[in-house]
């Protein structure tokens, strides 16, 4: 999957539906119309899939039927709605380690039921003109940049890839640039991460939210290959 034009792509970061910011949301869409991007990707963690977390909590928040349901009409909005104010715009949808929870738990727990699961969960992220990038594909590179959801500390995945890497999962948004020697030449890469499009006041986030700076916001790799993280600003109320 690798597209050779030079494209200005704009990246939703990780949304953990049902339980999204709209606020933060119709921020980036907001962006979305001015900008009128080649290339729409969200990052993954489109779900949260609470009810499926192995971790220890409580199993009274919401049912797991109800979460994928409220879950799943979030999503379809958000690719409906970007699919109309950015028609040009190539889509795709990544996969995130929350929302491959409930596959974890198959393999843990009853890895005879591998193929069901698996079949149930791609319906899920079945979205009209959008590709999905499954758990198990090659990663997404667009113009000789690799987007991934993340998996390790920011700034370390550059590092892995030897590439300009985009990214979510840690929710902390930023630039970090460094400048690496192969062959004798020199080459300065960077990470972006995306920051995160959930709402931290939510009871599904009080594992970390008081120890972790969570940022939110979204990303943007302009034409000229220059990587930006837009905080989240609030809309100013109007006065009367």
């Amino acid at each position: 999957r690798v597209q050779m034009s030079r494209s200005k792509v704009m990246i939703a970061g990780d949304m953990h539906a049902p339980w999204t910011c709209k606020p933060a949301l119709d921020f980036f869409f907001d962006a979305v119309k001015r900008e009128k991007p080649d290339v729409i990707v969200q990052i993954g963690d489109a779900y949260d899939l609470f009810s499926y977390s192995r971790f220890p909590g409580t199993k009274n928040l919401i049912t797991p039927d109800d979460e994928i349901v409220q879950g799943r009409m979030l999503m379809e909005e958000f690719w409906k709605y970007a699919r109309k104010i950015a028609p040009q715009a190539t889509m795709y949808q990544i996969l995130g380690n929350h929302d491959i929870r409930p596959f974890k738990y198959c393999l843990e727990n009853a890895p005879f039921l591998e193929s069901f699961v698996k079949s149930g969960m791609r319906e899920i992220f079945k979205f009209d003109g959008v590709e999905t990038i499954d758990y198990d594909a090659d990663d997404l590179i667009i113009d000789g940049n690799v987007y991934i959801h993340g998996h390790t500390k920011h700034g370390f995945h550059m590092q892995e890839y030897l590439a300009n890497t985009i990214l979510g999962h840690t929710h902390t948004g930023g630039v970090v640039t460094k400048r690496f020697f192969r062959r004798n030449k020199e080459q300065i890469l960077f990470e972006l991460n995306v920051g995160f499009l959930g709402d931290p006041t939510k009871k599904c986030f009080s594992y970390k939210k008081k120890t972790f700076p969570w940022t939110r916001g979204f990303g943007v790799v302009t034409r000229a290959n220059v990587p930006i993280f837009v905080p989240f600003r609030p809309r100013r109320a109007k006065s009367d």
